[in-house]
């Protein structure tokens, strides 16, 4: 995970903060138990990109594992509004 963050820092120089990157550090923090940090980053890719469906559903996944699981099944919904036919939600 070192490597993956190094290398989405490198990106984030080049490309700045896309929803994808923001999203990328999200994951990061989430895997690393990292709750707090990971929403902030699935906020800001969402904000970054409103119809970032993969966004909505990772934040989803952040707010259930910090045992918000109401407002996680929310953002949840929001993500299969967006984009139905995505299996990963």
């Amino acid at each position: 995970l070192t490597e993956a963050r190094a290398l989405l820092n490198l990106a984030r120089e080049r490309a700045g903060d896309t929803p994808e990157i923001l999203d990328g550090f999200g994951c990061i923090s989430l895997r690393l138990g990292m709750l707090s940090e990971a929403e902030s980053f699935f906020r800001q890719a969402i904000t970054a990109d409103r119809t970032f469906a993969q966004g909505y559903a990772h934040l989803s996944a952040a707010l259930i594992s910090a045992g918000r699981e109401t407002e996680g099944r929310e953002w949840l919904a929001e993500a299969l509004r967006l984009n139905p036919f995505d299996r990963s939600a």
